[in-house]
């Protein structure tokens, strides 16, 4: 491998320098692309093939070798656009219709997936890739009798075929044919002894017959050769939970756990454990914790004779629902299998139960009560309010009660309602501390930063172990910009309560803001691990991976908050701003598109998506949002500026020159607007103008090759062809396709 690389390297400096020498060289750009992909260098090779394909837009090859790049990261759909542009150009091309029949199998497309397979054999019977790949989809969509019948034929034509021998294994495996799954794993591994996904395949049919001792071998050989594999450490925290080993089991887990705080099956596993030690709660704690992961974890663990018992909540609603059998109209039973639903998040089953206790007893002030807090888990925050007034009416000595109308008030941004809510539960509960560090948290989203403080003051003396108004000041202070102030109250917050996922997260928070991203990766990291199902967690991890430039790995944590949380707005906005900062404009102007269908008046998506639209070279749609943008805030000085520039892309230099200048009126001195309105002057003719703004830009950034570029023209056409002449070489010598580019906005 290592001789590859520097193999490798040195073909990238060949091909640097052939386009050092020629930058105009599409075949080179390829190949140079070929080889950044090979070295794991995807954003490079991306590059390439966007400057190759910019260069000769007909050229099959770079498409189809960014497809494959996409694909690589797992971008689907961009890879099969890519795929699809290269077939129609080469419509004869098996190995790229083999590739997007995977892209198609990828984004669960089986049936186009085999149409593309079928193809790409029809063009090449012997293609045994194709008949391997036809398999996996075939196995994918849950039909292995076609899945083998491929596999077979792909073995045929190479019998070292592993990933085929390894599919066919598995497909065996789940008919229950487990010596012959085996026998197709054992062929495996005699071709590569280190293939772990064949070993850790063996291990699972192992379990299934009982052969907990060779399970535990293999399961020890991939723990040996990918320790950092959290699946590896699940299924093996398996085996010792089939022996017997229970605390074995737990630690296994545990590394699970600490390595992909999501591990449905590690849940599920030390769930069991912790059960067969007594431990009840957390057993219950984990066993729910799998089934939010992944809802098919306790089917897939019956494969393996291994099942969890209900939680509480199960065991609730089972004997609730038992005895209403025999008393349905018993409101305290529907009140409490309410209570369970709400637990279980199933709320409107919880609705239904409150609904029926409060007809069969209208004046129960706790079912009124109960329903409004499911209503406002709902965000039906009207139809919540309605019934907590009633639950107040009923009983106006529940400080609860007006604690959570305060809670839908803010929902509903009554702020002074929502302050005379827990005015009245803290004159009801004097100690309430929960009502304190409430009330303390609506004084600072309002501005009494002395007040929100005093109620802080209060519940800690209340309470001085409470970690929640430790966490709660600290955000105070946070918000104010004290950060040293709030990382006191945090990690004494952190201290109390260590295991807190959510003071976890608003520590990490905190330290971003004060720009301490490491540490807060640490935090949040932890948090991910405590708790995989909180949306804002994943939120504040992409944000931190954005700002370390780790854009890709944001995407994922952005996308896994909209996993768990479709109508998380922020996570889609900055996903779609990640995206836009890769390139990757139609995934961008998706998102921005579903942020701006739910909020129209959203300035951060509007101008996103303007410079997405920008960016694709769609000048007018660019335009408009900006437009849009700019009369919600007409001092937005970077939207003026992208305006300008649009401006000049459609001809309107007048309303451009207007944008640019009032761009630079709001921020003086910027260099890219100068930039801009340099460019204004230049095509309409302005040559000293031009000059003036160029001269401008680059005494405040000397390294700005269209300012060079666009000077050297305004001198030439003064005459000054010395001056005109400098310039241009220093443009080249910043970008060597400087006058290819300029060319393209108009100047030649």
């Amino acid at each position: 491998m290592h001789s590859e690389r520097n193999h490798l390297a040195a073909a990238v400096r060949d091909y640097d320098e052939a386009i050092r020498l020629v930058p105009a060289f599409p075949g080179a750009l390829n190949n140079r692309g070929i080889a950044h992909h090979r070295l794991r260098q995807l954003d490079k090779a991306i590059a390439d093939f966007d400057r190759a394909i910019q260069l000769k837009p007909d050229h099959a090859a770079a498409f189809s070798n960014r497809g494959t790049v996409y694909l690589d990261r797992g971008y689907t759909a961009r890879a099969i656009e890519d795929f699809s542009a290269a077939l129609r150009l080469v419509p004869d091309d098996e190995v790229t219709f083999n590739n997007r029949g995977v892209a198609y199998s990828e984004a669960r497309q089986y049936d186009l997936a085999i149409q593309d397979f079928d193809q790409a054999i029809r063009l090449n019977p012997s293609l045994a890739k194709a008949f391997a790949d036809r398999g996996r989809a075939y196995l994918r969509k849950g039909d292995l009798d076609q899945a083998i019948l491929s596999y077979d034929r792909a073995i045929v034509l190479d019998a070292r075929n592993l990933p085929a021998l390894n599919d066919r294994g598995t497909a065996y495996q789940r008919k229950g044919d487990l010596d012959r799954a085996v026998r197709d794993f054992d062929q495996a591994l005699r071709i590569a002894p280190d293939f772990v996904e064949a070993r850790f395949n063996r291990a699972g049919v192992h379990i299934r017959a009982g052969r907990l001792d060779d399970a535990l071998r293999d399961m020890d050989e991939v723990a040996r050769l990918e320790p950092d594999w959290s699946e590896c450490f699940a299924r093996r925290a398996l085996v010792h939970l089939k022996a017997g080993r229970f605390d074995a089991a737990i630690r296994d887990a545990n590394k699970a756990l600490r390595i992909r705080s999501g591990n449905a099956v590690a849940f599920y596993v030390r769930g069991v454990a912790r059960r067969e030690k007594g431990d009840e709660n957390g057993a219950d704690a984990d066993v729910t914790q799998a089934a939010r992961q992944d809802d098919g974890v306790a089917a897939h663990m019956a494969g393996f004779g291994v099942r969890g018992d209900d939680g509480p909540h199960d065991r609730t609603i089972r004997e609730t629902t038992d005895r209403l059998r025999q008393t349905p109209a018993d409101v305290e039973l529907l009140k409490r299998r309410a209570l369970a639903y709400q637990g279980k998040d199933q709320l409107d089953r919880a609705i239904a139960d409150f609904d029926e206790a409060i007809r069969l007893n209208p004046s129960d002030a706790g079912a009124h009560f109960g329903r409004g807090t499911v209503n406002w888990l709902r965000a039906e925050f009207d139809l919540a309010i309605k019934d907590l007034d009633e639950a107040i009416r009923l009983d106006s000595s529940s400080a609860e009660a007006f604690r959570q109308r305060a809670l839908v008030r803010l929902e509903l941004r009554l702020e002074a309602g929502a302050i005379a809510d827990y005015d009245q539960a803290i004159r009801l509960k004097p100690d309430y501390v929960h009502g304190l560090i409430s009330r303390g948290l609506a004084y600072a989203n309002t501005g009494q930063i002395e007040k929100a403080m005093a109620d802080f003051a209060e519940a800690l003396r209340v309470d001085p172990a409470s970690a929640k108004a430790h966490n709660s000041r600290a955000l105070t202070h946070a918000a104010d910009g004290q950060y040293d102030k709030a990382l006191v109250d945090h990690g004494k917050a952190v201290e109390l309560s260590p295991l807190d996922p959510e003071i976890l997260t608003d520590r990490a928070y905190t330290l971003f803001l004060d720009n301490r991203r490491d540490a807060a990766l640490d935090d949040v990291e932890e948090a991910r691990f405590l708790n995989s199902t909180h949306a804002r967690t994943y939120f504040l991890h992409g944000r931190i991976l954005a700002a370390k430039d780790s854009a890709s790995q944001a995407i994922d944590s952005f996308s896994t908050a909209l996993k768990l949380d479709p109508d998380h707005r922020l996570s889609r906005l900055e996903r779609a701003e990640a995206y836009r900062s890769l390139r990757m404009y139609a995934f961008a102007r998706s998102d921005y598109d579903e942020v701006l269908r739910r909020d129209a008046s959203n300035v951060v998506a509007l101008y996103g998506r303007a410079l997405t639209l920008g960016a694709a070279g769609d000048f007018e749609p660019a335009i408009a949002d900006l437009d849009r943008l700019i009369e919600l805030q007409p001092t937005h000085a970077a939207g003026l500026s992208s305006r300008c520039w649009y401006g000049v892309m459609v001809a309107r230099l007048e309303q451009a020159l207007k944008d640019c200048d009032e761009s630079l009126r709001l921020r003086p001195g910027d260099w890219d607007t100068l930039d801009s309105r340099g460019f204004v002057h230049l095509l309409a003719g302005r040559n000293d103008a031009a000059i003036a703004d160029y001269n401008a830009v680059l005494q405040s950034a000397q390294d700005v090759a269209t300012s060079l570029y666009g000077r050297g023209v305004a001198k030439q056409r003064k005459g000054d062809a010395v001056g005109a002449g400098a310039d241009f070489a220093a443009a080249k010598a910043l970008q060597s396709d400087i006058a290819e580019e300029m060319a393209r906005y108009g100047l030649r």
